[in-house]
C-alpha cells in the first residue's frame, strides 16, 4: 500500500521535464532509484503480451517491484479516466504502454488521483473544449510513458485529449506531464508505414504551426524550429529508402522521429511563442469527429489550404514570410523537386508521404463542422483567434476541392465584435 510520505517523496524527486530513457535498460536504472514496490502497468489492447510487456515486467521483477496488469478496452472519456483513477488508487507507480489514448487515460487518472477537483473540471458543463487544469495541481503517483506510436509526443507533453459527450475536450497543466518516457524503439516494430508518415507529419505541424504564427520569435527558438522542419523532411526521406530497401521503416528511423517527437514538446521549442496559434488542430479535431477519420487525416486535407491562406497574408493564421522561411528550409531536405509555394509544396510532400488527403466529404457537412470548431473553439476563445463561422466554412470548401486547389478565395479580415464567452 503507497504511504503518504512515500507519495510526497515521489512528487518532491520528480518536479519539471520528462526524462527521456533511452530504452529499458536505463529505465532500470530509473526503477531503482524510485520509492515504492508495486507498479500497475496499464495497457493497449494491441500491446498484451508482447516482447515490450516482457521486458517491462522482467526490468521490475529485476529491481524488487510487484506489479499487476490493467488492459484498457474502454475508450477514454471523462468517466474512464475517473474510473482508472479509482482503480489505481493504491499503486506506487503507473507504467502507461500504447498510443497516445493510454497515455492520455494514465495522465488524466494520475491527475485526478492527486487532484479529486480535476475530474469535476474534466466534466463541467462548459461551451468551450479548452480546459486549463491549475499550476499547483500535482500527481502524488510517479508515471512512466511507455509510447507504441509515433507523432503524437504525449510521452513528454502536458496535455490530454478526452472524449465528453459528443465533443472532445483538450486538457491542460503542467501536473500531466510524465515523470519519465521510456523510447523503447522495438515498441514500434509494428506500426503501419502510413502511421509513421502521419506521426512525421503531426511532429512537422507541431514544429512548424507555432513558428509561423509568431510574427518574430526568439533567435535560438527559431534556430531550432527551422532545423527540426528540416529533420524530420530528411527522416521521411530515409523512411521511403528503408521501406524500398527492406519493406520496413528501420529502428534507427523510427527512434530518431520518437526522440523529435519528444523533443517538441519542451520549453526550449515554445520560447516566446504564442502556445494557441495552431489554427489548424481545432479545425482537424471537429473535421475527425464528424467524418469518423483519423486526425491526421484531416490535418493533410486543411494545412495545405490553410498554409495557401497565410502565403496570401491572413496573419489570423500565420505570418507569410516565416512560413516561406522555414519552408525553404524544408524543401532543400527532399528527396525530389517541390514547388517554392509553401501550400502547393505541402500538397506534393503528402503525396510522397503517401499521406491521403483526397476523403470525399459532402458539403451539407460543412456547415455542421463550422458550428461546431467555433462553438468548442473560438467565439472568444484562444484556440481560432479572429476566426470566425464564415471564415471556416471558406476553408473546409475550399479542402473538399483539394485536387483542384487554386489561390484562395478572399475572406474577410476584420476583428469581429466581442463575444460573450460564457
Amino acid at each position: 500500500m503507497t504511504t503518504v510520505s512515500a507519495r510526497t517523496e515521489a512528487v518532491r524527486r520528480y518536479p519539471g521535464p520528462t526524462q527521456l530513457l533511452r530504452g529499458i535498460e536505463e529505465w532500470v536504472g530509473w526503477l531503482a532509484a524510485t520509492s515504492g514496490s508495486h507498479a500497475s502497468m496499464v495497457l493497449d489492447p494491441m500491446v498484451a503480451g508482447s516482447d515490450t510487456i516482457r521486458k517491462l515486467g522482467d526490468a521490475m521483477t529485476l529491481r524488487g517491484w510487484d506489479f499487476d496488469i490493467r488492459i484498457l478496452h474502454e475508450p477514454l472519456d471523462s468517466s474512464s479516466a475517473e474510473n482508472l483513477a479509482n482503480d489505481l488508487s493504491g499503486t506506487d507507480l503507473v507504467i502507461g504502454v500504447g498510443g497516445g489514448s493510454v497515455l492520455d487515460h494514465c495522465k488524466l487518472a494520475v491527475a485526478i488521483d492527486g487532484n479529486r477537483v480535476a475530474g469535476t473540471m474534466i466534466r463541467a458543463h462548459q461551451r468551450g473544449s479548452l480546459i486549463s487544469l491549475p499550476g499547483h495541481f500535482v500527481r502524488t503517483i510517479p508515471l512512466c510513458a511507455v509510447p507504441t506510436t509515433l507523432g503524437t509526443g504525449s510521452e513528454t507533453s502536458s496535455v490530454a485529449c478526452v472524449q465528453h459527450g459528443e465533443a472532445k475536450r483538450l486538457v491542460m497543466g503542467p501536473g500531466l506531464r510524465p515523470d519519465c518516457a521510456v523510447m523503447h524503439v522495438a515498441a514500434t516494430d509494428t506500426l503501419p508505414h502510413e502511421l509513421v508518415f502521419e506521426g512525421i507529419l503531426e511532429v512537422l505541424l507541431r514544429t512548424v504551426g507555432p513558428y509561423v504564427g509568431h510574427r518574430a520569435g526568439s533567435p535560438v527558438a527559431d534556430a531550432l524550429a527551422e532545423s527540426i522542419a528540416a529533420e524530420l523532411v530528411s527522416m521521411a526521406e530515409f523512411s521511403l529508402a528503408d521501406i524500398e530497401a527492406t519493406r520496413s521503416v528501420g529502428r534507427g528511423t523510427r527512434a530518431a522521429i520518437a526522440h523529435a517527437s519528444a523533443f517538441t514538446h519542451t520549453e526550449w521549442l515554445a520560447n516566446s511563442r504564442n502556445p494557441y496559434s495552431v489554427r489548424g488542430w481545432p479545425i482537424a479535431n471537429e473535421l475527425s469527429t464528424v467524418l469518423g477519420i483519423r486526425k491526421m487525416t484531416a490535418m493533410a486535407m486543411i494545412q495545405p489550404t490553410l498554409w495557401a491562406h497565410t502565403t496570401t497574408g491572413d496573419v489570423r493564421i500565420g505570418y507569410a514570410t516565416r512560413l516561406q522561411r522555414i519552408w525553404d528550409r524544408m524543401r532543400m531536405s527532399a528527396g525530389t523537386e517541390l514547388a517554392s509555394d509553401p501550400g502547393t509544396g505541402l500538397a506534393e510532400l503528402l503525396q510522397r508521404w503517401m499521406i491521403r488527403a483526397d476523403t470525399v466529404v459532402d458539403a451539407s457537412i460543412v456547415d455542421t463542422v463550422a458550428e461546431r470548431v467555433v462553438r468548442h473553439w473560438g467565439a472568444g476563445l484562444p484556440l481560432l483567434g479572429d476566426l470566425r463561422a464564415a471564415d471556416i466554412r471558406t476553408i473546409l470548401l475550399e479542402c473538399t476541392h483539394a485536387s483542384t486547389r487554386s489561390k484562395p478565395v478572399s475572406i474577410d479580415t476584420r476583428t469581429p465584435p466581442a463575444l460573450c464567452t460564457g
